[in-house]
């Protein structure tokens, strides 16, 4: 089986010599990202064929996978585990398993037990599961959404510099730092604005922001409304699949490199704690490439199990809307 994670800031394919989640690991590779302006299925399925190259490099695996088994963002309501399957079967894959991100974060941190994952890197998604329901926050894209991401991050202070350099906003200790990169702060905006990555260079600036909240007022405020934007979509999530009830612990996994600042993880644990005194936390179990290495193996009686779009057979059926109705 290949397991594949496709993400904004990078992608990462796994190798494995069986069809769960706990079969030999042939192989592990970082690749690409994929762009979400862009069509998504092709760009799965190059990484598929990136992934088989490699394989084929390294000689870990004599027969080519058969099975593909595909978390990525960006994965809109039209993009059908038959598409991806067409495109794949050149390569020799015969059996597909797609879904969002956000499915294959939660499955890796909890393994499919109840509770809410909020995954923070580049993009967020909040995904969480009661005992026969799930709901989804966020993950809207950095144009429309993604509060607290690490392009919002990235951004707030980007937009932090540029108010203090017009003399809108305070001082902060990152415009140095932006400067190294932007010589001529006027020309900042038009720089942005023309790099073909510029939502990954963007957020690249949320770790030094994170880093500087420390000792910088303007980053430090930044960081905290972030947290707050993340903890109110777990809350959200939660209570929206009824884990806010009496008597409850809601369990909250936070996963992604964001949540190594100190300062956003301490904020968001008390923020959730703010609206949900009962809340536990738990360290991610494993990762959205475990997870999407588990599609497969998620029971049919899971309330995720509509979710992972299938093909081919019966069990391929188009998925319940992205986002229940609330």
């Amino acid at each position: 089986m290949i397991a594949l994670d496709a993400g904004q800031s990078g992608s990462r394919g796994r190798v494995l010599s069986g069809l769960t989640p706990t079969s030999g690991v042939l192989g592990e590779y970082a690749l690409d990202a994929v762009l979400t302006n862009q069509p998504l299925l092709p760009q799965l399925a190059r990484r598929t064929a990136e992934i088989l190259d490699l394989v084929r490099r390294d000689g870990v695996a004599a027969a080519t996978p058969a099975v593909l088994a595909v978390g990525s963002t960006g994965l809109a309501t039209g993009d059908e585990a038959a598409d991806l399957l067409r495109l794949v079967e050149p390569y020799g894959v015969t059996r597909v398993a797609l879904a969002h991100d956000a499915v294959t974060c939660h499955v890796g941190a909890l393994g499919g037990r109840p509770g809410a994952v909020v995954a923070a890197g580049t993009g967020v998604v909040t995904l969480a599961v009661g005992a026969d329901s799930w709901a989804r926050v966020d993950g809207w894209g950095h144009t429309l959404g993604d509060a607290g991401s690490g392009f919002w991050i990235g951004r707030a202070g980007l937009r932090a510099v540029l108010r203090a350099f017009d003399g809108r906003g305070p001082a902060t200790a990152l415009t140095p730092i932006v400067q190294a990169d932007f010589p001529d702060l006027q020309d900042a905006y038009l720089e942005v604005q023309r790099d073909p990555d510029w939502v990954r260079h963007v957020a690249s600036y949320a770790r030094t922001v994170c880093e500087l909240a420390s000792r910088d007022g303007v980053c430090a405020a930044i960081v905290r409304r972030a947290a707050s934007s993340l903890a109110l979509s777990a809350v959200t999530a939660l209570t929206r699949v009824g884990a806010d009830a009496a008597g409850q612990r809601p369990v909250v996994s936070p996963t992604g490199k964001l949540f190594e600042a100190s300062l956003l993880a301490d904020q968001f644990v008390a923020g959730v704690r703010d609206r949900l005194p009962r809340a536990r936390f738990a360290a991610p179990a494993g990762t959205a490439l475990d997870g999407a290495a588990a599609l497969f193996s998620l029971p049919a009686q899971h309330p995720l199990s509509g979710q992972v779009r299938l093909a081919p057979g019966p069990a391929a059926r188009r998925p319940s809307p992205a986002v229940p109705p609330h």
